[in-house]
C-alpha cells in the first residue's frame, strides 16, 4: 500500500477532519485525538511552518492552496508546496492544481459545491472520470465549510 492509500484509509476512518484557519486553531488541533487537519490559511511566507508544526503533531496535513496568500492559480503554486512544505496533500477547485498534486505524488481532494441536483450530478462524474483526484470534498452552496465533509458521511471540524 503506497503513502496516498494509508492516507485515504486514515481519512476514511477518521470521524472528525479538523480544519485550521489561524495559528490559534493550529495549536488546539495539536492536542486532540484526529489525525487529519485541513490547513485553510497561511502564505508564502508563513506555509512552511505552519505544516511543519500540524507534522510534529504527527498529523496527516493537507493544504487548501487555494486560500494560500500569495501562490496563484498556476501550477507552478503546487511545486511550491510540494518542494518548501512537508505537506501530505493539497486541496483546490481548480483540477489543473489536483492534476499537478498528483503528478508530484500528494494527496489530492478536489472541493465543489453543490448547487443542485444537475451540479451534483456532473460533480460526480467528474470525480468518478478523473485519475488526478484521491477524493472529492463537497460542499452545500453557501456553507461555510464548518460541518462540510471530506468524504461521505466525514463530518470536519472548524477549529
Amino acid at each position: 500500500m503506497d503513502g496516498k492509500e494509508q492516507i485515504r484509509e486514515i481519512i476514511e476512518d477518521t470521524p472528525v477532519i479538523m480544519a485550521v484557519k489561524d495559528w490559534e486553531g493550529v495549536r488546539r488541533c495539536t492536542g486532540q485525538e484526529s489525525k487529519v487537519v485541513f490547513i485553510l490559511f497561511g502564505d508564502v511566507c508563513s506555509i512552511d511552518e505552519i505544516v511543519k508544526t500540524v507534522k510534529d503533531a504527527g498529523k496527516i496535513a493537507i493544504v487548501h492552496i487555494d486560500l494560500i496568500s500569495g501562490l496563484g492559480n498556476k501550477e507552478i503554486s503546487v511545486d511550491f508546496i510540494r518542494k518548501a512544505t512537508e505537506a501530505d496533500g493539497i486541496i483546490s477547485t481548480k483540477p489543473a492544481m489536483i492534476k499537478r498534486g498528483k503528478e508530484l505524488g500528494l494527496f489530492t481532494i478536489l472541493r465543489f459545491f453543490v448547487l443542485d441536483s444537475m451540479a451534483l450530478a456532473f460533480s460526480t462524474s467528474t470525480t468518478r472520470a478523473s485519475t488526478y483526484i484521491s477524493a472529492p470534498n463537497s460542499l452545500p452552496y453557501g456553507s461555510a465549510c464548518a460541518g462540510s465533509s471530506a468524504m461521505p458521511d466525514t463530518p470536519r471540524a472548524s477549529i
